[in-house]
């Protein structure tokens, strides 16, 4: 089992429900608003100066379905222009 968040663009939300939806990764917690500073997106604070906001999709599933979201992660950012977007794995200690 892998425990890892996704964080990007407000705008590539649908993106990543397409990938979980088609590794039948059902589920999942997103955290809608999420405001914070990249080198691939930029600063986004959902203000007039840093517009745009991110969003964040954390996961418990399985190493292949890990795996498969991460492939297509780095994939997707070797782009040259894009928006951000960031995987990230965290040691999974425990699952209540």
């Amino acid at each position: 089992m892998e425990f890892f968040f996704v964080i990007c663009s407000t705008t590539l939300g649908a993106d990543i429900m397409h990938q979980f939806k088609k590794l039948k990764i059902n589920n999942f917690t997103q955290i809608p608003l999420v405001n914070g500073s990249g080198v691939g997106g930029g600063k986004k604070f959902g203000n007039d100066i840093w517009p745009g906001d991110n969003t964040a999709f954390f996961v418990v599933t399985e190493t292949e379905k890990y795996e498969s979201i991460r492939e297509w992660v780095k994939e997707y950012r070797k782009q040259e222009i894009r928006e951000g977007m960031k995987i990230i794995n965290l040691a999974l200690k425990e699952v209540i």
